[in-house]
């Protein structure tokens, strides 16, 4: 898939004005134009490095969604969080997983907060475009 021509298409733009980056977003390509960066994927590439995003920023997560799948008090999550920052992640992906599940807790962010929320970093928001049978999702990340 040519996502720099549909990220130009998106955009109206030329192709000429958008750029490949050498580094990648939890395995999504990135993309600038101008000032912007985009990240750009299938379904299947979108939902998995949403996963890895979740999973890399568990510190970040409320204390008390934490809580809710847990079961762990969310008093003792934030004294955890606010000790360790980001620091804590190790340790809330064991909870995670000894408790509830991490595959059981990605869904329900997901649920709760939808994709866009972990992966377009500037705004929050999804985009789609249908490419012959597929759909690609651009997120822009600043």
């Amino acid at each position: 898939m040519d996502f720099e021509q549909v990220l130009a298409k998106y955009l109206i733009v030329p192709i000429k004005d958008i750029k490949k980056d050498s580094y990648d977003y939890y395995g999504l390509p990135v993309f600038d134009y101008k000032t912007e960066q985009y990240v750009l994927g299938e379904e299947k590439q979108v939902q998995q490095a949403c996963k890895d995003y979740i999973q890399d920023n568990l510190w970040s997560f409320s204390a008390k969604f934490i809580a809710e799948e847990t079961g762990i008090p969310s008093e003792m999550i934030q004294l955890y969080q606010e000790k360790y920052y980001e620091e804590s992640n190790k340790g809330l992906l064991q909870i995670i997983e000894n408790t509830c599940g991490l595959s059981k807790f990605i869904k329900d962010a997901i649920d709760s907060d939808g994709i866009e929320s972990f992966l377009a970093a500037y705004d929050g928001r999804e985009h789609e475009i249908d490419v012959g049978t597929n759909t690609v999702f651009i997120y822009r990340i600043n």
